[in-house]
């Protein structure tokens, strides 16, 4: 939340945009306005994940990009940009490192784990 509050404030992207989404909706003259929650859930297999395997990298892209090795360069880039959207240094180490671990778990697991994602996708509806 704190990423997001400061990237909102220095001009960038609203990740809350979706849920202001049915507001404006009505506002702009829709009726019968709803909202649901995508129920669609990803759910990846060691077969998805084992070595040699060409889907191996775009799931673990998909999942986070936990299957990433950073290079000290690219490392210090990301903290960098953690920082300019709002994170202290602490709070910066400890992301990277949880990620870094979670991605050292899948790659040294390949044969027997699993991943299970809800991306909880708002889909908003009305009529003219």
């Amino acid at each position: 939340m704190k990423m997001q509050r400061a990237e909102l404030a220095n001009g960038g992207r609203d990740a809350r945009f979706a849920i202001r989404i049915p507001e404006l909706m009505h506002e702009f003259g829709l009726h019968n306005v709803g909202v649901r929650m995508n129920d669609c859930v990803k759910f990846v297999t060691s077969d998805e994940l084992a070595p040699g395997k060409d889907t191996a990298s775009d799931v673990l892209s998909a999942s986070g990009d936990w299957g990433m090795t950073l290079t000290d360069t690219k490392k210090r880039s990301y903290v960098i940009s953690l920082i300019e959207r709002g994170l202290s240094e602490a709070e910066v180490e400890c992301f990277v490192a949880g990620e870094s671990k979670i991605g050292e778990h899948l790659r040294d697991n390949r044969d027997s784990v699993y991943i299970v994602q809800a991306p909880c996708t708002l889909i908003s509806y009305g009529t003219k």
